[in-house]
């Protein structure tokens, strides 16, 4: 059974993927296990194509991604906010390993459905390894994200926000 840590997003600059780079290449030296699995294409591509421990998928169709997200046991996210990308790994229920930001910290809560990290490679991967080591923890943070999407990110949530947001202008 492979530990696979999932990205999903373009590889650019603005999604935090020299960060992402330097805790691929630090997880190669510390954890030779971990898999990583990078879902997506850009600018930096060429830098994690060669890499042993990454299976790069490129972009995959819509319609399949739950499935390849499915595959993975916990995702890394290394910008300050949570996108579409990052949405839809939580209602697949995948723990979400981000930044912590205070835009993060509205859905990410620590031990619960992810873990907010300090900028540094070594803080997610210590984040990471806590998750993957923990199996019963891995379970219910799993069940945990799902039940975030729901309660945040759901269609009836954002519009409940939206009418807030718009009654307090008027």
């Amino acid at each position: 059974n492979e530990n696979i840590v999932g990205f999903l997003g373009r590889l650019e600059k603005e999604k935090g993927v020299d960060l992402l780079l330097e805790i691929v290449d630090l997880a190669m030296k510390k954890y030779p296990e971990l898999k990583f699995m990078i879902i997506g294409d850009g600018s930096y591509r060429n830098k994690f194509v060669d890499k042993k421990n990454v299976v790069f998928l490129s972009w995959v169709p819509r319609n399949k991604l739950p499935e390849y997200i499915n595959k993975a046991d916990v995702f890394v996210c290394c910008q300050e906010w949570i996108g579409l990308g990052e949405s839809e790994i939580l209602a697949c229920g995948r723990p979400l390993i981000t930044l912590n930001s205070l835009v993060n910290q509205e859905i990410i809560k620590p031990n619960f459905n992810g873990f907010l990290c300090k900028p540094e490679p070594e803080d997610f991967l210590n984040s990471i390894k806590v998750i993957l080591n923990n199996e019963k923890l891995l379970r219910e943070m799993q069940v945990n994200a799902r039940r975030s999407a729901e309660f945040f990110l759901s269609s009836n949530s954002i519009a409940k926000k939206w009418i807030t947001l718009i009654s307090n202008i008027a």
